[in-house]
């Protein structure tokens, strides 16, 4: 599983971000905002859905759902 959890997808000026938070958070600064292409904790982005995002790391490919 992913070392964080995908807390939603967003629409932003015309473009798509997803937040994500690490597992163990204890605060709100470390929610991340993500577009496709960008990483975060090794992951990179590849794909958003209306409800879900998809991830690779070490070739190997992950589909989240929000949480």
């Amino acid at each position: 599983s992913a070392p964080y959890v995908l807390n939603g997808v967003e629409y932003r000026g015309g473009a798509r971000y997803v937040s994500v938070t690490p597992r163990q958070a204890s605060s709100l600064e470390q929610v991340r905002l993500l577009t496709p292409g960008e990483s975060f904790s090794g992951w990179m982005l590849l794909t958003i859905a209306s409800r879900q995002a998809t991830f690779r790391t070490a070739g190997r490919t992950l589909t989240l759902s929000v949480h």
